[in-house]
């Protein structure tokens, strides 16, 4: 619901932040933002590995942070 939220405000590449993938949890998360890219057309960004934890999420957005023009070239 998230990725559709994001789509719904005009949202057009659209990254994801995953959970360890040893947990169904995170692997539904994950199919369920695919599934959302798909249904809404619009391009998929980065898939990051994460571990739920607030620091995995600080290290994914210093990564997009460290490569945003590269990222926004493939737009």
């Amino acid at each position: 619901s998230a990725t559709a939220h994001l789509i719904g405000l005009g949202r057009r590449r659209i990254g994801h932040l995953s959970g360890p993938q040893a947990w169904h949890e995170a692997r539904d998360r994950q199919h369920g933002w695919r599934d959302a890219i798909r249904a809404g057309g619009v391009d998929a960004g980065p898939v990051l590995p994460g571990d739920w934890t607030s620091e995995s999420g600080a290290r994914a957005f210093e990564k997009i942070y460290e490569h945003r023009a590269e990222l926004a070239r493939l737009r």
